[in-house]
């Protein structure tokens, strides 16, 4: 939802996007991952590396832009 307004704007910004997938979707995706399934491997950001996380929340932003352009939007309930 977050996203498709400023699409909506004509404002999307795709690296925008992609910081802002990879702060709030990516990061806490691959500590919640790291907490419940390697708990004897080393920390959270040494098995899911800044360039791994970048490249998730890239590919998520271009899958949703592709889905904006479309017109597949999130239904404002």
């Amino acid at each position: 939802m977050n996203l498709q307004r400023p699409y909506k704007r004509n404002e999307f910004d795709l690296k925008r996007a992609t910081d802002a997938l990879e702060r709030y979707w990516v990061t806490p995706a691959a500590k919640r991952y790291h907490l419940q399934h390697c708990s004897s491997q080393p920390r959270w950001f040494q098995v899911f590396d800044k360039p791994t996380r970048r490249m998730a929340a890239a590919m998520e932003a271009k899958r949703l832009l592709t889905d904006f352009e479309l017109g597949n939007f999130f239904v404002d309930d």
